[in-house]
């Protein structure tokens, strides 16, 4: 009943249908002609928020159902100051309830996916910090578990799930990094590969440890 009740609002009416298009436009540009409009009190105020918001960490919600999570999540990112919500729609539609919120959802960018694969995209950076971990499984079946004080890029991933067949090329800068392959390792030699600063690593059909000492 929750997800009709009153004040509950689809999340394309707090963040518009063209969120990804504005986020496109040119900061600088969008900056330079709205600032001459506000106060300097205003100004310096924008620019203290803006100055405390945390790009260090990254808030992801899956499959979400009840609008007052969602309301209560968006209200918590704006209270820590965490600029960029990730939400994965699942099965349903991401809604938030008003009630809940109370006008943080205007500061908050929320990304929304349709699937947790959507999420991670090629040259994204993992980084875990000193109590840290994360594990992956990919749509091949591979397995990827990153453990504390570590740092990976996804630099290529690609697989066809009729032949099989794909490459996947990860690096490791620092850390450690367990890997256990799937469908592509066993579709060709070299398909799979880890690279660290010294060395190339192609994965054939097993699982193994990479450790980077500093």
């Amino acid at each position: 009943m929750r997800r009709r009740s009153v004040g509950v609002r689809q999340a394309d009416e707090f963040f518009g249908k063209d969120l990804e298009a504005a986020l496109s436009v040119d900061p600088a540009l969008a900056i330079r002609v709205l600032e001459p409009l506000v106060t300097e009190r205003r100004r310096a105020r924008l620019r203290r928020i803006v100055d405390e918001r945390l790009d260090s960490v990254t808030v992801l919600m899956d499959a979400p159902h009840d609008p007052h999570n969602g309301g209560a999540v968006v209200r918590s990112c704006d209270a820590f100051g965490v600029q960029r919500l990730h939400v994965v729609e699942r099965c349903e539609s991401f809604l938030v309830a008003s009630t809940v919120a109370r006008g943080t959802e205007q500061w908050v960018d929320v990304h929304r996916y349709r699937s947790a694969g959507d999420v991670l995209e090629k040259a994204d950076t993992l980084m875990t910090g000193a109590d840290g971990r994360v594990g992956l499984t990919f749509i091949d079946n591979s397995r990827l578990s990153l453990g504390p004080n570590s740092q990976m890029t996804l630099e290529k991933f690609t697989f066809n799930p009729t032949t099989q067949e794909g490459a996947f090329l990860t690096k490791l800068y620092r850390g450690t990094l367990a890997v256990i392959s799937g469908h592509i390792a066993h579709s060709a030699q070299d398909a799979m590969q880890v690279q660290t600063r010294t060395t190339i690593l192609g994965v054939r059909g097993t699982s193994f440890l990479v450790q980077i000492k500093e």
